[in-house]
């Protein structure tokens, strides 16, 4: 199948889900992921900056508070009307991560959360990050980690993949034509060195509790805060077994 073909098809399964708890509106101040993109940038005041698979634009919502001037695409176009509802101040796309919409050297900061796991061609996409990304620009790609554990029930994360996928529980049902994309450090960096130069490729430590566990949480606190301390722990001591990798770049 071409990669248009299955974009559309993907695209379809993400406007069906959108109205899921899962694409939020915010994100909190301490939000392990929404740190490492911030350390990372630094002073973003006045900088361009480009969210790839913006969802409702939570992330976006954080970065405009720094006064950065904020881009989001994304596939669905159920979440860009969330997302322009949600974020009135950035400017908001619907389109692929293959095939970006703007001009070379657009932007000083390119982004992209959970993301290119569920994109067909990875080739493709960090060729268009790159190629929107100014020259000294810094782009950072965080995603889920092959070899990573569970952080809600500490098993190997393609297991659990795997078991969801085989019993009709994940996004993509067991006949779909895509399955969701685990990355190991290598993955990303084969393709990000053809366009960047500068590089660090790390375990991201921590995680982000899950549905499940906020509603545990309710009944059960002191059991739930053990639970996220023996997993950020784990991630810690082994960081090759953590959830996630940040990709962090400058052209």
């Amino acid at each position: 199948m071409m990669t248009n073909q299955l974009e559309e098809k993907i695209k379809d399964v993400f406007n069906t889900i959108s109205d899921k708890s899962w694409f939020s509106n915010d994100i909190e101040d301490d939000n392990f992921q929404l740190l490492a993109l911030k350390n990372y940038f630094g002073d973003i005041a006045g900088k361009k900056i480009l969210d790839i698979g913006c969802a409702r634009g939570r992330f976006a919502k954080q970065m405009l508070k720094d006064g950065a001037i904020v881009t989001g695409i994304d596939l669905s176009d159920h979440l860009i009307d969330d997302a322009k509802k949600n974020v009135p101040e950035a400017t908001f796309f619907c389109g692929s991560a293959t095939d970006l919409p703007f001009s070379n050297e657009s932007f000083d900061i390119v982004y992209s959360v959970e993301t290119f796991e569920h994109v067909p061609n990875t080739e493709k996409a960090i060729s268009e990050a790159c190629r929107v990304l100014k020259k000294g620009g810094k782009i950072i790609i965080i995603d889920k980690n092959y070899f990573g554990l569970n952080p809600n029930l500490l098993i190997p994360t393609p297991i659990d993949k795997l078991y969801k996928e085989l019993t009709n529980q994940w996004m993509y049902k067991r006949k779909f034509e895509f399955r969701e994309k685990y990355f190991i450090k290598s993955s990303l960096d084969k393709y990000l060195q053809k366009y960047c130069s500068l590089k660090e490729t790390i375990y991201l430590p921590g995680f982000r509790p899950g549905q499940k566990l906020h509603k545990l949480a309710k009944k059960y606190p002191r059991l739930v805060k053990v639970k996220i301390w023996l997993t950020n722990t784990t991630y810690k001591v082994f960081p090759i077994i953590s959830h996630y990798i940040i990709w962090r770049w400058i052209k």
